[in-house]
């Protein structure tokens, strides 16, 4: 598999779109479905930070066998426990010697350059998700869903799909004219 190198910058851009769509969320929405079928925004919030110290324990060499829950993040200040673990992450990603590491995730073990798009599009995928249930997708960055258009073309094929969602839902037919997110979600099985 060939794909792009993702830079630790454009995973930090897209680190603090993501905090820019969290900042943007009342406590009010919590209970809104969103476009992952499994969460409302308040267990998206959840995830996405707890994904966020999940990556880190990853680039720093730890293996990682399994998915748990994460705690309730949104319950407390989620905006600070935003910034320390997206500071934890682009700290890990600085470490000396990171994009020489054989990275393990749940699914498997990947080279660190591809463990770096694995995050870009999750961080990615998952902002949109929440600024699409919170009414913020309008003011996404197109770059950054271009930058993992073509990678997930590469690393989500149809035998991972299933109609449950887990890990991807079947793709949605969305034109080729579309904007790139709705493209983008589409394509990993959301309803843009």
């Amino acid at each position: 598999m060939t794909v792009a190198t993702t830079e630790v910058p454009t995973l930090n851009r897209a680190l603090t779109q993501t905090g820019r769509v969290l900042g943007g969320v009342s406590r009010e929405q919590f209970a809104l479905p969103t476009p992952c079928a499994k969460w409302n925004v308040q267990a998206l919030i959840n995830h996405i930070i707890g994904g966020a110290f999940l990556f880190t324990e990853i680039a720093q060499g730890r293996a990682i066998t399994a998915e748990t829950e994460p705690p309730d993040f949104a319950a407390g200040d989620y905006m600070a426990t935003w910034a320390q673990a997206k500071g934890a992450l682009i700290a890990a990603w600085h470490e000396p010697g990171v994009m020489d590491r054989t990275m393990t995730f749940p699914f498997g073990e990947l080279p660190a350059p591809a463990g770096l798009n694995v995050e870009l599009m999750e961080s990615v995928v998952h902002c949109w998700d929440l600024a699409k249930a919170t009414g913020q997708s309008d003011s996404l960055d197109e770059d950054l869903a271009n930058a993992v258009y073509s990678f997930v073309h590469q690393v989500v094929p149809a035998a991972i799909r299933t109609p449950d969602g887990h890990p991807f839902a079947p793709t949605v037919d969305v034109p080729s004219d579309a904007p790139i997110y709705f493209r983008l979600a589409g394509f990993v099985g959301r309803q843009p």
